[in-house]
């Protein structure tokens, strides 16, 4: 089972690492249609969300800076983060069952 758990990790990380290296760059902000609103709310809202360990990132409200929630299992991840225009950020964090942690990268 100690393997299984170790291989669960390191696929776990191997998805992390290759999801950091991938950028998104918004054109403009739209307004979402109907349906997915709905689909939002269903699915994403508190309610819903299963009780567990979260990564966060927080938006603030005079700037354009995007949020990311991300939840994952108990362990330790290296968060990378850019733009374009900047320099990537990494942050290597730990985190425990039922923790949850803000990141913000100045970019």
């Amino acid at each position: 089972m100690e393997l299984s758990l170790l291989r669960s990790a390191r696929l776990g990380l191997e998805v992390l690492e290759r999801a950091s290296r991938r950028s998104t760059f918004y054109m403009s902000e739209t307004e979402p249609m109907e349906n997915e609103r709905t689909h939002v709310c269903r699915y994403h809202s508190q309610s819903h969300q299963r009780p567990g360990t979260s990564l966060q990132t927080r938006k603030h409200a005079r700037s354009s800076h995007e949020d990311f929630h991300i939840e994952v299992s108990p362990g330790t991840y290296k968060i990378t983060a850019g733009t374009q225009d900047s320099q990537q950020q990494t942050r290597v964090v730990r985190i425990n069952a039922g923790e949850s942690m803000n990141l913000t990268f100045h970019l």
